[in-house]
Order: structure tokens, then sequence, then C-alpha cells
């Protein structure tokens, strides 16, 4: 069974993809979102990496991996068309005490990437658990109409609201009740098809 964990802070962490292909350019930019400063290790990579690269946004080095590469990572993404090269990458990886994602070998993987929806600060997260990732990425375009884009915004709003509670409150039952009445208040005002009956009868 999977673990669900997000992880924060990754600007301070190294972060390497073994890869330039179009596989490597999707976990370079899912980096990118979230503030990381990506290392690409690859003799050749798209268009994109190498002017993102050329942008300062990561760092590209344009040769073959090698074990060093890998030194001090916290996460690795092998994501070449090599399957010995990923493998050896997995390895080193372990060896490292790295977190490493095999692209197409869930078996080999400490991690993988779910389907993600991103509104601003939420962020939801789907994933099949290896059995079919198109069942996944289905799932999250339905949420997608659940969830608007405008609600980026509003969470902004939501997120002001319960700090100056936090600030107000002193008593931490009283907090966390005010909080919850306070996410349940906004969830029903912008999320109203969350809160529908299931069936016609219930209305």
């Amino acid at each position: 069974m999977d673990y669900p964990i997000f992880l924060t802070g990754l600007q301070g962490w190294k972060c390497v993809v073994v890869g330039g292909g179009e596989v490597a350019q999707r976990k370079v930019n899912g980096l990118l979102a979230v503030g990381a400063h990506p290392t690409v290790v690859a003799p050749e990579a798209t268009a994109e990496i190498i002017a993102k690269a050329a942008d300062d946004r990561l760092t590209w080095l344009p040769r073959p991996v090698c074990r060093e590469d890998l030194r001090d990572a916290m996460l690795v993404f092998a994501a070449t068309d090599d399957e010995d090269v990923n493998r050896d990458v997995a390895a080193w990886a372990k060896e490292a005490g790295s977190l490493v994602n095999v692209a197409d070998q869930q078996e080999a993987c400490d991690f993988t990437l779910p389907a993600m929806l991103r509104r601003g600060k939420l962020t939801i997260a789907v994933s099949s658990g290896g059995a079919s990732p198109a069942l996944a990425a289905i799932i999250r375009d339905r949420l997608a109409l659940l969830f608007p884009e405008e609600l980026a915004d509003k969470i902004e709003q939501l997120a002001a609201a319960r700090f100056a509670l936090q600030r107000s409150v002193t008593s931490p039952v009283e907090r966390h009740r005010e909080a919850r009445e306070l996410g349940n208040s906004w969830a029903r005002r912008f999320l109203p098809a969350l809160f529908k009956p299931r069936h016609p009868e219930q209305e």
C-alpha cells in the first residue's frame, strides 16, 4: 500500500532527473512548479529543458550519468528510454540513500507521482497505486469540473481568514472548532456541487 505524503521545502533539496526527453521534461516541470532547482543529466535534451537551463531555472549536465551525480540527492528520477541506464540509476540512488522514481517501472520506485490538480494552494492528488495511471488521470480531470480555476483566489482569502482566526482565538479546542466551521461554510459557498444530494429522492 502507498503511504501518501506531500513534500515541502524542495527549494533546498537536490533533485536529479536523469534523461532529457519528453518524460524527463514532465518530471522537470513538476519540480519547477514547486520551486525546486533540478539537475538534469543527459547527453541530449529537449529544447524546453535547454531553454530553462539557459534561464538558470535548472542545471543541465550534457553527458551520461555517473554514480557521483546522485551524491546528496534527496529525489532522483530515472527517466531515460534505456532500461539498463534506469536500472543503474535506481541502484545508485538506493546506495546513496536517495528516493528514486523510475519511469514505467512501478516495482523499482520508492515513490510514484499521482495525477495532480492544482488550484492555488489547493492540491488534489489521485493515485491508483500503479494499477492504472490512466484511471487516475480520468478521475483528476473529472474533479477539475468541480474545482474551477477561480478557486485559487478564494483559497487565498480562506487562508487569510484562518490566519486571523488563529491569532484571535487562544483556546486550541475553540480554534479547531471555528476553523472547521470556517472551512465548512467556505466549501458550501464556493463548492456547492460537493453538497448536492446523491439521489433525486433525497432532495
